[in-house]
């Protein structure tokens, strides 16, 4: 019997596999494998015109096997959706590849003996209007279980999306939202009288929202009942955003041999416009890919918008014709006259990065991720080439205009910017100004769009409003326009709201002193109203806050609060002590709350109680704490120092051999210390901090299993511990005797305990190269 069926003989099937890259797709494969045959769903309460488009989004993904014989058959089956206009879709990982979640080995022995792998999708399965495409994956993720498609036409181009999902911000995300999954679930056994199966709709709620030490949305649960055939699915709002990518489900207690699931596990909507950038990054993505749903995909950090394969360059402009032809020069016409369903614009060039068009008319990308979308340009433009005559050259004969780059930096918005998304633009907003005029059942009234949480259309062609305040609006806006500004480019927009059918509205606060782990706004999201707005005081009246608090504070109130409101309350008063310059106290009340069953609050606690102990006179630079940029700069220098010495670590424990006995445990208890550390620094850095303590579990895992066989080999030989043994070449196939060896159980115990801190982090990108790619992709001249 090999390692890993020991593994599962012991009952960890679910988690491991036979080494640690596997534990993901052992525990996703394990769970699906107990499918029954769905009955049909039908969803409730979302609008038919919604349904309609989430429907045609959606895919019915086959995954072939392609013999010795060349014959194709069918390997497996699940869902996927469009994300873009251009043929771009999303599925699981695991969904595309029967290796997910094995060795290398065990993959490049499956792909030499199977053959290689092909894969189809059918759109709109089920219906009159049934089609089946090639697909290609063009980048995969395991530990996000995440896989990019590019599904092609008839002809071999790409697909035009009949319809796809827009991501819904992560600051939209609410606990008890209602969420609709959509998928094939049964798969081919749904088909019937020779079409697919048809996509399934169920209704569920969001029940829970955890978060990693550093800030990072791990995972999404709802309770929709989904089954096996889902995975790939998306999970879309009452509007049609996305909320995320169904992966995994949970059968409820004590009815395993169930399909049904209690809860259903998506990966974020965010995490998977991580893995478009990452896939752009690294040159996985096809030419003449739709960019226009990921901005920040190409757009890089001082804010200049650079699409590789029509690169731009410092002082000269490129155009770009359908035959091929490019000619360098410089744009001559200083304002671009552009008409979309918001209105009619005039942009200065210098804020404008590329024209494109394509079949549905042209976008316009605009400098710091900023776009419209519209009509062809009519018209013409002055355009003198490099070292050549002044032409008049028309809009609607250029394939691509882009323009160059000097002169054309953004500045950093400071402050509050809005960013308002909508299918026809992505706009990155500050100083809006004037109001719109919205009728409803009860009269005309004026509406910033800063009040404005999003924007919806019922059945009726209504405008629907969710406001910042709960309320929810039904009516219409007139043609009075909102007046605004493009954060950093100082670019003046009238913005026409009546023609809008829906809009995601998110405010961003852009903080030269904001750690990027932990901040108050996620550690408040789910906070009694009146201790959430006390947390948004902190940052501009920390007097006015510290009055505020003292109505939570005393013992008859702290017991009408949830043991976590009441942590919460005790975070913010130790905050206010930080602000106000008492720091002992600060420390005090911080040390209340470091054992927090409320693991987020916990952690934000000790990483602060450890900032204040580390520095001397509660200083540094010789600057007081108590100013919110020098604690963050404090913050950085000293967890700074705790990724250096974890990588360190790391570096030491992959290098290990564990040949002798003795050599793991202080190699485990080491580990646990740098954990600490880690978690600590994740509050300041984030996901860099999260993610070396993967690698550091990653490694300790694999020296773990290590020991394991160095033990299981002594076992073996010996004959020790009772244990039985075949002789198989190579001396394995010796079976796990925990009972008989203790040894080797605390070995064994270590290693699982890891692998399920693993999983404690879900889903995340484990993709060291694409960060160092990510301002390389720039370029600027030939």
């Amino acid at each position: 019997m090999s390692l890993t069926n020991s593994f599962r003989r012991v009952g960890l099937r679910e988690v491991c596999g036979s080494r640690s890259d596997r534990w993901f797709g052992g525990l996703v494969l394990a769970l699906f494998a107990v499918a029954l045959l769905p009955q049909p769903v039908i969803a409730a309460d979302l609008r038919p015109a919604v349904q309609e488009h989430v429907q045609q989004a959606t895919v019915y993904v086959w995954t072939y096997r392609s013999e010795r014989s060349q014959a194709d058959t069918p390997l497996s089956t699940g869902s996927g959706f469009f994300i873009n206009r251009t043929g771009l879709a999303i599925t699981n990982n695991h969904v595309v590849d029967p290796t997910h979640g094995k060795s290398p080995i065990e993959k490049f022995k499956a792909g030499y003996e199977g053959g290689k792998l092909s894969w189809k999708v059918v759109l709109n399965s089920g219906t009159d209007d049934e089609k089946t495409y090639e697909a290609a994956v063009l980048y995969q993720n395991e530990p996000a279980d995440q896989a990019l498609l590019q599904i092609y036409d008839e002809d071999g181009g790409k697909l035009h999306s009949p319809n796809f999902l827009r991501l819904l911000p992560e600051s939209r995300l609410r606990k008890l939202e209602e969420t609709w999954s959509l998928g094939f679930p049964g798969g081919d056994r749904q088909a019937s009288a020779g079409k697919g199966a048809e996509v399934q709709i169920e209704k569920g709620n969001i029940i829970d929202l955890p978060r990693t030490p550093g800030g990072r949305l791990r995972m999404i649960y709802t309770d929709a009942l989904v089954r096996p055939g889902n995975s790939g699915g998306p999970c879309v709002t009452r509007d049609g955003f996305l909320v995320g990518t169904v992966t995994l489900m949970k059968p409820p207690e004590g009815r395993e041999d169930t399909g049904g699931a209690r809860y259903s596990a998506l990966v974020p909507a965010k995490l998977t416009g991580e893995i478009v950038r990452n896939a752009f990054l690294l040159g996985k993505i096809d030419k003449g890919t739709d960019f226009s749903p990921f901005m920040e995909s190409v757009t890089n950090k001082n804010g200049l918008v650079n699409i590789s394969e029509f690169a731009r360059r410092e002082d000269n402009a490129t155009l770009y014709f359908e035959n091929g032809d490019r000619y360098l020069g410089t744009i001559k016409t200083e304002t671009i006259h552009w008409k979309s369903s918001l209105g009619e614009f005039s942009i200065p060039s210098k804020a404008i990065a590329y024209i494109m068009h394509n079949e549905d008319g042209a976008d316009l990308y605009l400098e710091r991720g900023n776009r419209f979308s519209g009509e062809t340009l009519e018209g013409e433009f002055k355009f003198q080439e490099r070292a050549g005559e002044e032409f008049s050259v028309a809009f609607s004969d250029v394939s691509v205009i882009a323009f160059g780059t000097a002169g054309h930096g953004a500045d950093a918005p400071s402050g509050e910017t809005v960013v308002f998304d909508t299918d026809a633009c992505h706009l990155i907003l500050e100083s809006i100004e004037g109001e719109a005029a919205f009728k409803s059942r009860l009269g005309k009234r004026s509406v910033s769009l800063d009040q404005i949480d999003r924007i919806e259309t019922n059945d009726d062609d209504k405008q629907v409003l969710t406001m910042l305040s709960g309320s929810r609006i039904t009516g219409q806006f007139d043609s009075q326009p909102v007046r605004a500004k493009l954060a950093g480019l100082d670019t003046n927009l009238a913005l026409n709201l009546s023609d809008v059918k829906r809009a995601s509205v998110e405010r961003r606060k852009v903080q030269a002193d904001r750690l990027d782990g932990l901040d108050m706004r996620s550690l408040y999201a789910e906070a009694r109203p009146e201790i959430r707005d006390i947390a948004k005081m902190l940052d501009t009246d920390v007097e006015g806050a510290s009055t505020a608090i003292k109505k939570w504070t005393d013992k008859v109130s702290m017991r009408k609060l949830t043991q976590a409101d009441q942590d919460r309350v005790r975070v913010l008063n130790a905050m206010i002590q930080l602000r106000s310059g008492h720091y002992d106290a600060a420390i005090k009340s911080f040390r209340s709350v470091s054992r927090s069953e409320e693991r987020n609050l916990a952690t934000y606690a000790a990483a602060h109680m450890e900032i204040l102990k580390k520095t001397s006179g509660y200083k540094y630079e010789g600057k007081p704490l108590s100013d919110p940029m020098i604690f963050a700069r404090a913050a950085r220098s000293i967890t700074s120092q705790y990724l250096s010495q974890t990588r360190d670590f790391l570096k030491d424990a992959r290098q290990t051999k564990v040949e002798r006995r003795g050599i793991f445990p202080p190699l485990l208890y080491e580990a646990k210390r740098q954990e600490k550390l880690m978690e600590v620094a994740a509050v300041v850095h984030g996901s860099e901090a999260e993610d070396l303590l993967i690698r550091v579990w990653k490694a300790v895992i694999d020296k773990g299993v290590e020991e394991i066989e160095r033990i299981q080999k002594d076992q073996g030989q010996s004959g020790r511990g009772g244990g039985s043994h075949n002789n198989r070449r190579g001396g394995q196939g010796v079976q796990l005797d925990l009972e008989g060896n203790p040894d080797l159980r605390r070995a064994y115990e270590s290693v699982i305990a890891y692998v399920g801190k693993r999983f404690e982090y879900g889903f995340h990108i484990e993709d060291p190269d694409a960060d160092s790619l990510r301002d390389e992709r720039n370029p600027e001249g030939e």
